[in-house]
C-alpha cells in the first residue's frame, strides 16, 4: 500500500490505542505484515469491546459482525468488502446490541439473484463514513423491533431496489447520508419501522426520495429530498411524517402525497419543482406552517376525496395551475397565508368545507377565490379579515365579496424578487382578526417571520413589473410556467 496511507492509518490505530477501556486492538492486511490476513479471521478472535483495524485492500468476504465489535478501515476510497455469492448479504450484523463498522466500501458483486448488501438483524450497530452500493435488493436492510442502527456520513448508491429498507418494528437513525440513484425508494419504512433523518440528501432515486406504508413514522430535519422520480415523500395506510426544515425540490410527480389515513405535519418546509406540492388523498390529513410552497408544474396544494389539511403562515407562489384546490369531502382550513403569482385560482374549491381568514390573495392568473362546488361534493366557505386584490378575472368568483375582507395592494417588499414580506404602510398591517397581520409574515417592525426562503429564488417572478402599486396587476400565465 503506498507509504503515505500506511502512516497515516498507523498514526490512527496509535492515536486510538488509548481510547477504548479493556478492549484490544487488532489489526487486518492482506499482505501478511499484520495479525490477520482476513476480516473474518480477526472477528473470530474478537471478544466485546475489541477494535478491528483493516489495512487498505479488496477483501472478498462475507462478514459476520459481532456484538460489541468495533471494525475500522483506512476510509471507503481504499478499503473494500466485497461479496456476491447466491443470495447472501456482504455484511450481517444479528443479535448485535452494540458495534460499529467505520471507514469502507461495502459492495455486493454483480449477480441475478436478488439479495441486499447489508443486514441489520435485531442489531443497534452503526455505520459511519461507509459506500453501500451494488445490492439486487436493498443497500441496508434493517429488521425486528429490537434493532436501533445508526448510518452516518454513508453514502447509499446504486443498489438495484431500495437504499435503506426497514420494517418489522425496526428503528434508525440516518444523518448527514446521501442516498441516491437506487432503483427503488431512497428510503422504505413499512411495518411500524420508525425513522429519524437529520441532514444530508436523498436523490435521484427511481422511486420517491422516502417512501411510508403501514403504521411506519418518520422524523426529516434539515435534510434536502430533491430529483426522485416519484415524490419526494410518499406517505400511505397509516404512515406519519415530521419535517422540519426540510427541502422537497424538484421530484418529478411532484413534493408530498399522502394517500388512505397517513399524516404530515410540516414546518420551515420549502418545497418547489414537480408537478403538485402536496396531494392529500383518501382520509389523509396535514399540516403545514411557516413554510413556501412555489414553482410547481400544476397545484400548489391539492386535497381529493376525504382529505383534509391545514395551513397556516405558509406562501404559495408561482405556481402554474391553481395556489390550493380543494376538491374534498373533508375540512381545509386556511389562515395567516399569502397566496400569490399563481397562473390561475389562487384559490378553487369545488368540494368541502373551507375556512379562509386572514390570508392575502392577491396577483393570481384568473380568480382570487373560486367557489364553484358539485353536486357530488357540496361546499361550504367561511372567509374573514383576508385582502383580495389584483386577481385577473375576478377576486370573487361564485361568492361575494365579504365583509370583513378589504381589497387593497398588499405592497409586498419584493413581489418580482419573492420576497413577500410586507414594506411599513402595507394596509395588510393590523388589518387582520384582532388586529393582526393579514398574510404569511408578521408586522415589519416585528422582525423577520420564519418563513424560510425558496432555494433557488424565483425567478420566474423577475419579468413582473409593478409601476402603479396602487392599481390590479394582471400577471400572465406564461410568467409562471417553468422555463
Amino acid at each position: 500500500m503506498p507509504r503515505i496511507v500506511r502512516i497515516a492509518f498507523l498514526l490512527a490505530i496509535l492515536a486510538a490505542v488509548s481510547v477504548p477501556a479493556g478492549g484490544a486492538e487488532l489489526l487486518v492486511s492482506q499482505d501478511g505484515s499484520a495479525g490477520f490476513r482476513t476480516i473474518t479471521g480477526a472477528i473470530d478472535a474478537a471478544h466485546y469491546g475489541d477494535r478491528i483495524y483493516v489495512n487498505p485492500g479488496v477483501y472478498e468476504e462475507h462478514v459476520y459482525l459481532k456484538d460489541g465489535i468495533t471494525l475500522i478501515g483506512a476510509g471507503a476510497t481504499v478499503t473494500r468488502i466485497r461479496y456476491g455469492y447466491g443470495f447472501e448479504e456482504v455484511l450481517t450484523a444479528r443479535n448485535a446490541s452494540s458495534g460499529k463498522v467505520e471507514g469502507f466500501t461495502i459492495e455486493r458483486e454483480s449477480s441475478i439473484l436478488a439479495g441486499p448488501v447489508v443486514v441489520l438483524d435485531s442489531a443497534s450497530v452503526a455505520i459511519v463514513d461507509c459506500t453501500v452500493s451494488g445490492g439486487n435488493g436493498a443497500g441496508i436492510e434493517v429488521r425486528d423491533e429490537v434493532s436501533n442502527p445508526t448510518i452516518e456520513r454513508s453514502t447509499i448508491t446504486g443498489n438495484g431496489t431500495n437504499g435503506i429498507w426497514a420494517y418489522d418494528g425496526a428503528r434508525l437513525r440516518i444523518i448527514d447520508s446521501e442516498i441516491s440513484g437506487n432503483g427503488g425508494n431512497g428510503v422504505l419504512l413499512s411495518g411500524s419501522a420508525m425513522g429519524e433523518i437529520s441532514g444530508g440528501e436523498i436523490a435521484d432515486n427511481a422511486g420517491s426520495g422516502a417512501a411510508l406504508g403501514d403504521d411506519a413514522a418518520i422524523v426529516i430535519a434539515g435534510t434536502e429530498l430533491s430529483r426522485n422520480r416519484s415524490w419526494g415523500i410518499e406517505l400511505n395506510d397509516r404512515s406519519s411524517a415530521r419535517l422540519n426544515d426540510a427541502t422537497i425540490a424538484e421530484n418529478e410527480e411532484g413534493g408530498i402525497r399522502l394517500g388512505d389515513r397517513s399524516e404530515l405535519n410540516a414546518s420551515e418546509a420549502r418545497i418547489y419543482g414537480g408537478n403538485v406540492g402536496i396531494a392529500g388523498y383518501g382520509s389523509s390529513s396535514f399540516s403545514i406552517g411557516d413554510s413556501v410552497i412555489g414553482r410547481l408544474n400544476s397545484a400548489g396544494i391539492s386535497l381529493a376525496e376525504e382529505a383534509t389539511g391545514k395551513i397556516g403562515e405558509t406562501e404559495i407562489i408561482g405556481c402554474a395551475g391553481e395556489g390550493i384546490i380543494v376538491e374534498t369531502e373533508g375540512v381545509c382550513s386556511i389562515d395567516h397565508a399569502t397566496i400569490t403569482g399563481n397562473a390561475r385560482d389562487g384559490l378553487k374549491i369545488g368540494g368541502g368545507t373551507v375556512f379562509v381568514s386572514n390570508t392575502i390573495i392577491a396577483y393570481n392568473g384568473s380568480s382570487g377565490i373560486r367557489y364553484q362546488p358539485s353536486p357530488e361534493k357540496p361546499g361550504k366557505i367561511v372567509t374573514s379579515h383576508n385582502d383580495l386584490f389584483g386577481n385577473k378575472s375576478a377576486d370573487y368568483a361564485g361568492i361575494p365579496r365579504r365583509q370583513g375582507d378589504i381589497s387593497a395592494p398588499p405592497d409586498f417588499a419584493d413581489l418580482a424578487g419573492g420576497d413577500l414580506t410586507l414594506r411599513p404602510g402595507s394596509a395588510c398591517i393590523g388589518a387582520g382578526e384582532g388586529g393582526t397581520t393579514i398574510g404569511a409574515h408578521p408586522d415589519p417592525d416585528g422582525g423577520p417571520g420564519t418563513i424560510v426562503e425558496l432555494i433557488p429564488s424565483y425567478t420566474d417572478l423577475s419579468l413582473i413589473h409593478i409601476s402603479e402599486p396602487t392599481r390590479p396587476l394582471y400577471i400572465s400565465y406564461a410568467v409562471f410556467c417553468l422555463k
